[in-house]
């Protein structure tokens, strides 16, 4: 369809040509040169465009299966950089020799016909040889089968390419392989080695590892007691790799087939020898780290592929190959296996420097991350929420504090109040209350009227006496507690007809003076609550001093509440009693149970500060 397009623009293209130069008076055969000669250009220009667009073909040649690890390898970074390192669309294909199932006699022979009948029909733009074996094959087939088109080879060593020559059209990056300088860092990682085992495939079939084995006897012969399995069944290597000398070391060369024509890979192999041999192994290849080597200067096969795709798309963009310099490749670097360098034992401070060790087990750290990220923040709100609680805790303790400072504050001050009160009362209303009774008394006038207001002046005497002796109890300082209890249950026994039980005894030492206080002010409190709420008429009073503590008991027989109910009807009463206790360290205790009645008991603690003495107690319990 294109091509017929093509015809009906060239005609009509020539049509409306002739016409324009036969107006402008040319002559015909001029003319006709003209016409004649447009088609040609269109297809000219038709060609080169299609020259433009035409996808790139290119033959990669590698000596083994594909589905080999190290070739799957190169061939995965070789597709990747490709793509990016031409600017053109690139159709690759790949073929394997299978010399190590096939390499029989005049094998290269009929293979490179096969070759040559599959691609008779295709255009090809560049050749890619991998490894010896293949640009050994492609250079033997190429005049034939390929002459001229452009070759780039990979994976080859430096004997093999001076071996075959610089050949025309012909460029690449030759590798160091880096057998010799794996078994070198070998013999510095474990200086006490004597042996030296090769592990290879059969040469015949697997020819890279018969070169490898020679040039490590040629190498080591002389230094080392060489042990070369090159060639054998893989039972027979197993066997012998698990009774080998303590001051022994394994290298794999290369092993595609054993003695026994079994195919294997490399991985393969280093996989049983890892779990059979007991000696380290090493190796030379980047796909064997990680299977069960210790490492060595391994050959970098992704890097190989990187960087023959970079060369490659140099060739597809027009370079002539054979102006490329062929250079050394820097595919080799020095890695090791973590957990092989812990297996044998191998200290890391051995490694030369450069060394990259791998495959290090990830850390608690690495492994759970995020776990430890969010366990952290969540610790870190814990702290911060204890933190403010702990403050908050701590200004409430602090509001207590100052809160139990103004209470006994504010007791100081009512005791205060109370002794001013007192004062005036005994001193001022009282003593006039007292003379106006014997002024009453000792009057003229005489008659019932007079005696009755005389006895009614010296009740109120007495009372106005009582009540300045309850606001500030004098007899406290001078006589102590026990005198104070018992006049006060006397008194209360007198003025309300209860029955009051005082069980007091007097200490050998006076006990101090804010102690005795607060014990009496309990004391207080518990009778009148006893009088007022409980319905009670028996009421016991009991004093009991030890070594360590002074305490006071108040038992009425009434009704009694329940804690609750004590707390709603009496809490004023219970509070003031237990901040007076708190300023001498003491505390309280209420038991009440209905219709059973009410104990009160108070407790205070006898300092050595306080000025009371051990023997107050055994005074106390002797005057019992």
């Amino acid at each position: 369809m294109r091509c017929i397009l093509g015809n009906l623009m060239c005609r009509v293209y020539a049509d409306k040509l002739l016409s324009a130069n036969l107006r402008r008076g040319l002559g015909l055969a001029t003319c006709l040169a003209v016409t004649m000669g447009a088609p040609a250009a269109v297809f000219a220009a038709n060609d080169a465009l299609a020259g433009l667009r035409r996808t790139r073909s290119v033959l990669v040649v590698e000596p083994d299966r594909l589905e080999l690890p190290a070739y799957a390898e190169i061939n995965s970074a070789f597709r990747t950089a490709l793509r990016d390192a031409s600017d053109k669309p690139v159709q690759v294909f790949f073929e394997n020799l299978d010399l190590a199932r096939f390499n029989r006699e005049r094998y290269l022979d009929d293979m490179g016909r096969w070759l040559a009948t599959k691609y008779r029909d295709r255009q090809l733009d560049a050749l890619v040889a991998v490894g010896p074996s293949a640009y050994r094959a492609v250079a033997q087939w190429r005049p034939d089968l390929w002459p001229g088109v452009p070759m780039v080879f990979a994976g080859v060593d430096r004997n093999t390419f001076e071996a075959v020559g610089r050949l025309p059209n012909v460029t690449g990056i030759w590798a160091e392989f880096g057998h010799l300088d794996t078994v070198r860092v070998a013999l510095e990682l474990l200086p006490a080695t004597r042996h030296l085992v090769i592990v290879g495939g059969m040469p015949r079939q697997d020819p890279l590892a018969g070169v490898l084995a020679a040039e490590l006897v040629e190498a080591f012969g002389d230094k080392l007691e060489i042990v070369d399995l090159t060639g054998q069944r893989i039972d027979l290597i197993l066997e012998r790799t698990r009774q080998l000398p303590d001051d022994s070391i394994i290298l794999l060369t290369s092993m595609t087939v054993d003695g026994a024509g079994q195919p294997f890979s490399g991985l393969e192999v280093c996989t049983l020898l890892d779990g059979e041999a007991n000696a380290p192994i090493f190796g030379w290849l980047s796909t064997y780290l990680g299977a069960g080597v210790v490492g060595g200067m391994l050959l970098d096969l992704e890097a190989i592929g990187l960087e023959t795709a970079e060369l490659l798309g140099h060739v597809l963009s027009g370079e002539d190959a054979g102006s490329i310099d062929v250079v050394p490749s820097n595919a080799n670097r020095l890695a090791f296996d973590w957990r092989q360098l812990e297996k044998w034992r191998i200290p890391r401070r051995r490694l030369p420097e450069g060394s990259s060790v791998e495959l290090r087990p990830p850390s608690v750290w690495e492994e759970h991350r995020g776990t430890i990220l969010q366990a952290i923040i969540i610790m870190g709100l814990q702290g911060v929420l204890i933190l403010a609680l702990l403050r908050s805790r701590q200004r409430r303790l602090e509001a207590n504090r100052e809160l139990h400072m103004l209470s006994g504050r504010l007791i100081t001050a009512q005791e205060d109040e109370r002794w001013r009160v007192a004062r005036e009362l005994h001193d001022d209303i009282g003593q006039r209350l007292a003379l106006l009774a014997i002024e009453c008394e000792s009057g003229p006038m005489n008659g019932d009227g007079l005696g009755e207001l005389s006895s009614k002046v010296n009740d109120l005497a007495r009372d106005v006496y009582a009540i300045a002796h309850n606001l500030q109890p004098s007899r406290l300082e001078s006589l102590g507690l026990a005198a104070e209890l018992r006049a006060y249950c006397e008194e209360i026994e007198r003025r309300l007809g209860m029955r009051v039980r005082c069980r007091v005894a007097a200490p050998s030492t006076t006990l101090p003076s804010a102690i005795s206080l607060s014990l009496y002010r309990v004391v207080q409190e518990a009778v009148q609550n006893a009088v007022r709420h409980s319905g009670a008429d028996e009421i016991d009073v009991e004093l009991d001093v030890s070594p360590r503590w002074a305490s006071v008991t108040i038992a009425d027989n009434g009704r009694g509440l329940k804690w609750e109910d004590a707390e709603r009807n009496l809490g004023l009463g219970i509070t003031g009693m237990k901040e007076r206790l708190r300023l001498v360290e003491g505390w309280l205790d209420l038991q009440s149970i209905a219709d059973e009645g009410t104990t009160v008991t108070a407790w205070a603690p006898l300092h050595k500060e306080n000025g009371a003495k051990a023997s107050d107690g055994a005074a106390a319990d002797s005057d019992r």
